[in-house]
């Protein structure tokens, strides 16, 4: 079996363009999803990993790989396209700006490959926060209240602060922010960026809830915590796992109500949610849906007996995957490195979180 690994910034996507105007933290993320993923991809058995590699980054470790250094869009875009046709299977991770996620999603499937993860469709629905709010909420899930706003629009006077401002399709936490004021929101309107949503703040504990999807059904990993700043930019720092077992059951529920509504997903998504101070979970919110692996996964296999890429397969071959967890408790940084932390609460080892 032939595995394509292609995570967008660190395998050629940005080649042509100066890599230092890119954040740093994407590529410090983009490189730990990466590395993590090439070393089980490697673990599996009779499975060659095919991966790019932009030039001016370190190559791949993984053991018997086959690596495309890339140095122009040119070669990009030629090979990725060889890479995708030859394989069984395409994992992408790419930032949902500009389409970016959604358009190599649709390049897959037009040269004849294979998506292990979700297609064009939901991608373009994730990856637009306003309308995947509204169709959230159009089920019933759980969201924050908000409004999507343009550029040169009148500001609504009757938004209530603080407020979080988010572009439509961000990634991340960039371009996030906390508003306290029309003021600031004003100032804030300036930017480039041309469409916008401002959203209620919900304040509460920041969590990510892993799903794989496939025909079996879809299974919850054990929710993350998810480490922010306090600068009223929500960068992300990286993550606990698990959460205490009471956070976890609330977060799973609401993650399951989210990916329900998505309807025939494939794959892994994470789920982006805040746990507010009610123990009912009545204070419980789904942020947004990521059609893809995102960094947690890096702390998720810490703690994996198993390993979650065979997961993945099983479940979009229509098999239901069964792996289990250890109980001690880690925190893991945006660039990769995990740590051991005390465990918040015992928790169970064997995963049967369906949905």
């Amino acid at each position: 079996m032939r595995i394509f690994l292609d995570e967008f910034l660190t395998c050629g996507g940005v080649a042509g363009q100066s890599i230092d105007s890119l954040p740093r933290s994407w590529l410090a993320e983009g490189l730990a999803m990466r590395r993590a993923l090439e070393a089980d991809i490697a673990r599996l058995p009779d499975t060659t990993l095919v991966v790019m590699n932009d030039a001016r980054l370190p190559r791949s470790e993984a053991r018997g790989e086959e690596v495309i250094e890339v140095r122009t869009a040119a070669q990009r875009e030629q090979g990725f396209a060889q890479c995708a046709a030859r394989a069984d299977w395409t994992l992408l991770i790419a930032p949902e700006m500009d389409g970016a996620l959604e358009l190599l999603a649709r390049r897959v499937l037009e040269v004849g490959g294979k998506l292990l993860g979700p297609g064009p469709e939901i991608i373009a629905l994730a990856s637009d926060k306003q309308r995947l709010v509204a169709h959230l909420a159009a089920y019933g899930v759980r969201v924050p209240r908000g409004v999507e706003l343009a550029r040169d629009e009148q500001l609504p006077l009757d938004a209530t602060y603080p407020a979080v401002l988010k572009p439509i399709d961000g990634a991340g936490s960039f371009g996030v922010e906390l508003i306290r004021s029309i003021g600031q929101l004003d100032q804030r309107m300036t930017t480039t960026c041309q469409r916008w949503r401002l959203e209620a703040h919900c304040p509460g504990q920041a969590a990510s809830v892993g799903v794989i999807c496939g025909p079996a059904g879809r299974f919850a990993l054990p929710a993350c915590a998810q480490l922010l700043s306090h600068d009223g930019r929500f960068r992300y720092l990286g993550g606990r796992c698990p959460l205490p077992t009471s956070l976890q059951t609330r977060a799973h529920s609401l993650a399951r109500e989210g990916v329900r509504t998505l309807g025939e997903v494939t794959g892994y998504v994470g789920v982006d949610l805040v746990l507010g101070d009610a123990s009912d979970g009545s204070e419980d919110f789904v942020i947004e849906i990521n059609p893809r692996i995102t960094t947690s996964y890096v702390g998720l296999r810490a703690v994996c007996r198993d390993n979650l890429v065979s997961a993945m397969l099983d479940a979009v071959e229509g098999r239901a995957p069964t792996t289990s967890f250890a109980s001690e408790a880690v925190h893991f940084t945006p660039d990769g490195a995990v740590r051991a932390c005390e465990a918040p609460s015992p928790t169970p080892s064997q995963w049967k979180a369906k949905a």
